[in-house]
């Protein structure tokens, strides 16, 4: 909530806020994976997102404006052939249906406020095509 407060004091608004940080974890099947390996994925893969959110979105509120865009890697990991640990790809197919239910859940907040998904190799090359 600090570093959100600094940035909306230093800009006077908030109008986007990029989620890009991500693991893939470890390279074992989800049943060897530790709680404290798995732990560690969710902790930044999901938790931070939400707090992210959390601490940016009532300072967009305000000004009934903004964007949220959270970069996903996701496809890629569960791409046919992909090298992606089967762990990854099975906390991928979570993140992915978290971020759906974080996205319905922000879209019921009554303002402009919209958030996305940009999926790694696919809307990412249609920019920079």
């Amino acid at each position: 909530n600090a570093a959100a407060e600094a940035v909306h004091a230093h800009f006077g608004a908030i109008d986007l806020l990029i989620n890009n940080a991500g693991i893939a974890g470890v390279s074992k099947k989800l049943w060897e994976c530790s709680a404290a390996e798995w732990r560690a994925v969710v902790e930044l893969d999901l938790f931070a997102v939400f707090l992210c959110c959390r601490a940016m979105v009532p300072l967009m509120l305000p000004r009934n404006a903004g964007r949220i865009v959270n970069s996903n890697g996701a496809t890629l990991a569960l791409a046919p052939g992909s090298a992606a640990p089967p762990a990854f790809q099975e906390f991928y197919r979570l993140r992915l249906n978290t971020y759906a239910e974080l996205y319905r859940s922000l879209a019921r907040t009554p303002s402009a406020v919209a958030a996305d998904d940009i999926v790694a190799g696919t809307e990412l090359a249609k920019l920079t095509a």
